[in-house]
């Protein structure tokens, strides 16, 4: 696979401990490890019973925020939330 003009095996990038370390999930909302760091600087308990109530904690930071990081992790959780809580 090409990534910016750069080769990467993905059986190396799997094996690589820093990858793995990112990818953990072993809290209550399966949120990895640098999803949980960007909330920890924000201030966001992270330890919540579901996704649409740490969307809501989110937002509320956002309003006097402009951290591009934490405006992705809303993005990313609020598609799972969507994808995990929608009837289809």
């Amino acid at each position: 696979m090409l990534i910016n003009g750069q080769k990467i095996n993905i059986e190396d990038l799997i094996q690589n401990s820093d990858f793995n370390e990112h990818l953990r999930q072993d809290n209550l909302l399966g949120l990895s490890d640098y999803q949980m760091s960007v909330l920890k600087q924000n201030g966001i308990n992270h330890e919540l019973p579901s996704l649409k109530e740490l969307i809501y904690l989110i937002n509320n930071v956002l309003i006097d925020s402009d951290d591009e990081a934490l405006e992705i992790i809303l993005e990313e959780i609020s598609e799972r939330d969507y994808y995990e809580n929608t009837n289809k």
